[in-house]
């Protein structure tokens, strides 16, 4: 079996979740294998759209929210590439120069317009990481490449249940 892409599956342990969002952090990290900050700002980011692969340019600034490596952006390294990752080909997935870490994969990956307003346009999830940098002082690997997968790929794979709002 063929798979475009991977899946994920979340379980809130509280009542206090608003749908179409994600958590938002103080301080984002442009700098390669330098983790951005893990606290948690006041209000969350919103999305308000999906992301048109035909627009996604080498050279253009992605971002994602991760739970290890916080708030982490980077350029567009490569389009569409097929990746070899543990025993497994990845087809057409998306290289971005971020930083990530241990704990990171599934990350909601999108693009933020840095306006102000924290709209941002869901365009696909960090699957893995391809470049390791260093490990940080506890140990934990830290990289500076991950590939992600793009929502039209995940839709291909599960189709109706696939949802960015419920």
């Amino acid at each position: 079996m063929c798979r475009w892409s991977d899946a994920n599956v979340y379980k809130y342990s509280t009542t206090s979740v608003t749908y179409g969002s994600a958590a938002r952090t103080t301080s984002c990290s442009i700098a390669l294998a330098t983790p951005g900050s893990t606290t948690l700002a006041a209000s969350n980011f919103t999305y308000t759209g999906l992301g048109n692969p035909a627009d996604m340019m080498v050279g253009d600034t992605w971002e994602k929210v991760g739970r290890s490596s916080g708030w982490t952006a980077g350029a567009i390294a490569n389009v569409c590439t097929d990746e070899y990752f543990t025993g497994y080909y990845l087809s057409c997935q998306t290289l971005v120069n971020l930083t990530s870490m241990h704990g990171d994969s599934g990350s909601g990956v999108f693009l933020w317009d840095g306006n102000g307003s924290y709209n941002i346009t869901f365009s696909g999830i960090l699957a893995g990481a391809t470049v390791w940098d260093h490990n940080d002082s506890n140990g934990n690997g830290v990289f500076s490449q991950i590939y992600m997968q793009i929502y039209p790929n995940i839709e291909v794979d599960f189709g109706d249940y696939f949802t960015v709002h419920p």
